[in-house]
């Protein structure tokens, strides 16, 4: 059973995830029962009971994270990849050839150029955060030796 003190407030914003059923589950936690939790589903209205074994598994809404990291990651591979191509493609003429300080800085402005960009646009996509409240999984191995030969492990979680 989860302690008065750690738990989230009602009205609080959570998500459930039953790995057996698959798909989180979003809702508002309406009520804090004995040994489980009562939430309304944002999507359907209804409300579900969270069982004592998924209490421990309920993430809090922790406000929104951007995707500034993420849009910078994509442009910056995707003027790095353009960059090369151009290099590459105009390498073989005569009159257009860059030099290898030309090529280097090509590829390094364009790739600065595209990752900026990909930043700006990233950081308007907005994702939700969230937050596990219950405590830690707590996980213990233990290997002892048996005779000459033998060997038990144990695992226990």
């Amino acid at each position: 059973m989860i302690g008065e003190s750690s738990r989230p407030e009602l009205g609080t914003r959570i998500r459930v995830t039953d790995f057996a059923k698959g798909k989180p589950r979003e809702g508002v936690l309406v009520e804090w029962r004995a040994d489980s939790a009562l939430a309304r589903i944002d999507a359907t209205g209804e409300y579900l009971v969270v069982p004592p074994a998924l209490v421990g598994q309920i993430e809090v809404y922790d406000g929104t994270r951007s995707g500034a990291g993420k849009g910078a990651l994509i442009g910056g591979a995707v003027g790095f990849g353009g960059a090369m191509l151009v290099v590459v493609a105009s390498s073989g003429d005569y009159y257009a050839s860059p030099s290898t300080g030309e090529a280097v800085a090509g590829v390094v402005l364009n790739t600065a150029l595209y990752a900026g960009l990909g930043a700006l646009i990233g950081s308007a996509v907005k994702k939700p955060k969230w937050r596990s409240f219950g405590p830690a999984p707590r996980v213990q191995a233990r290997v002892d030796p048996r005779g000459r030969i033998g060997l038990a492990v144990a695992l226990a979680y």
